[in-house]
């Protein structure tokens, strides 16, 4: 899960994406974790100042990204880089500190970092590291990039990643700038079983169950009724039998099952059963919203 925002070309934008990254970590639990900032524009410049033609740039940024100097050293040599180039090019890639690394960055690129910085300090993401080895190791990054870590987590211990892109050319499109990033769902939630952060699974108020197909259509127009009176609610689609169905409706943590037959139907009544008692009684369909709630 993620997000992206498209249109906006600037420091606010990208500090918006890795403040919302950040936030969105913080508010699961998750105490100790670092987020990592870089701009794949100084790599670019400094592979295209030694001599790597446009063609193989992204070849040689995949191993800088995974660190895979040994694997990068022959391609930049028989490229025709020189030894003192490469050793260069490396310890570019393992400049990493706080704020004060920002003066080694150079231009524009460091300007605006600069900016991004300034305004996650004003959100209140704080301590944020800068990594000028962030890569992203994807041709279609374009300037800022980022990264969160737990440390945790050991050597795999990277848990969302980002940055600003231009996406929409490869598929035919015009040029739009866009910044995002995703959060690795399974990394996180180990992330937060080491730190002992135990999840309650947020289910939904009900769970629709037609006993029968001819009575199926009526399901679906009562939890329609029932989201529009404000209940989460969901309905069987599957046409699963009624005892699967009810498995299901506790694998989704459903507080309730609403059990349409035809019997009750005639009434315009449901049987509402408590998933957590057991215990169930027959409701008018007019007054299913108000004993949900209750």
């Amino acid at each position: 899960f993620g997000a992206e925002i498209m249109g906006a070309a600037t420091p606010e934008t990208d500090a918006e994406a890795i403040a919302m990254a950040s936030f969105m970590i913080k508010s699961l639990g998750l105490k100790n974790y670092k987020m990592r900032i870089g701009h794949i524009g100084v790599l670019r410049q400094r592979i295209a100042d030694i001599g790597v033609p446009a063609e193989r740039t992204a070849e040689v940024l995949q191993k800088l990204d995974k660190k895979l100097y040994d694997e990068a050293r022959p391609i930049l040599k028989d490229i025709g880089v020189a030894d003192a180039d490469i050793e260069d090019l490396f310890k570019l890639t393992e400049t990493v500190g706080g704020t004060e690394v920002l003066s080694m960055v150079p231009g524009d690129a460091g300007t605006y970092l600069k900016e991004v910085v300034d305004y996650l300090d004003y959100m209140g993401v704080k301590d944020v590291e800068i990594d000028l080895g962030v890569v992203r190791g994807l041709d279609y990054y374009t300037g800022m990039v980022f990264e969160a870590e737990a440390p945790v987590l050991g050597a795999e211990k990277q848990i969302c990643g980002g940055g600003s892109y231009t996406l929409s050319e490869l598929f035919g499109g015009e040029k739009v700038f866009s910044t995002g990033f995703a959060v690795g769902f399974d990394r996180i939630l180990l992330a937060m079983e080491k730190e002992g952060i135990e999840y309650q699974r947020e289910g939904i108020d009900a769970y629709v169950v037609a006993v029968s197909d001819d009575v199926r259509k009526d399901s679906f127009g009562i939890v329609a009724k029932l989201r529009e009176a404000g209940i989460s609610a969901d309905i069987d689609i599957m046409g699963r039998k009624l005892g699967k169905a009810m498995k299901f409706a506790s694998i989704v943590c459903a507080r309730y099952a609403v059990i349409v037959g035809a019997n009750e139907l005639a009434r315009n009544a449901v049987t509402l059963r408590d998933m957590a008692t057991g215990e169930q009684c027959e409701v008018a369909i007019a007054d299913l919203p108000a004993k949900i709630r209750n």
